[in-house]
Formats: C-alpha cells, structure tokens, sequence
C-alpha cells in the first residue's frame, strides 16, 4: 500500500491555475487566527479523508506520493450577529494538485 503524504494545506485568497476541486472549507473562531487555523486543520482532515481512499490494497503496487492540497478564494467574513461576541468566519475551496496522487500536474512545475 503506498504512503501518501500530505504536506501543509496552503489558504489563499486567489487562486491560478489548474486543481482538482473536493468542495468547500469552512470554519470559524473568536478571532480570525483561530477561525484560519480551525480552517486549516479542518482541510487537512479532509484532504486526510480523501487521501485514504488511495491508501488502500487496490493501490499496492503504486510508488509513494506527496499530494498538495490548497484552500483557494478565501473568505473571511463576521459572525453571526447573535453570536454572542466577535467571531469569523472562514471559507474556500478546497483543491488538490490532481484527481489523484499520481496525476501529473501543472504544480509540480509551479509550486
């Protein structure tokens, strides 16, 4: 079964080239360090998610990966007016370098 690492998910606010979209990200938090880092974490997890899915005996024989994920568009706005103090919101799509970890990419020339 490959390994298939995956590195720090970038949060961007614009977004070029080429990727595969996974969907939205979204998080909040009392500040807006907290609601980026909730943000990050919380692409990690699915970027995780989705990775597993190439993790398994169906893919032996497949060389290790490093697959890149991204948060592009990135929008923070406030919370809630009702929420009972300052809170943010954060959201984006989440994006890979590829439909898979092995699909060459625009990225791999353009990090």
């Amino acid at each position: 079964m490959p390994d298939i690492t995956i590195p720090g998910i970038l949060l961007r606010t614009t977004s070029d080239g080429p990727g595969h979209v996974h969907g939205l990200a979204v998080a909040n938090g009392l500040t807006l360090d907290q609601a980026l880092a909730t943000l990050a974490a919380r692409a990690a997890a699915r970027a995780s998610e989705i990775a597993a899915a190439y993790r398994g005996a169906e893919h032996a024989g497949r060389p290790d990966a490093e697959w890149r994920f991204e948060v592009i568009d990135l929008r923070i706005t406030a919370g809630a007016p009702d929420s009972g103090g300052e809170t943010r919101v954060t959201y984006g799509t989440l994006r890979s370098q590829g439909a898979d970890p092995w699909q060459a990419s625009y990225w791999d020339n353009h990090p």
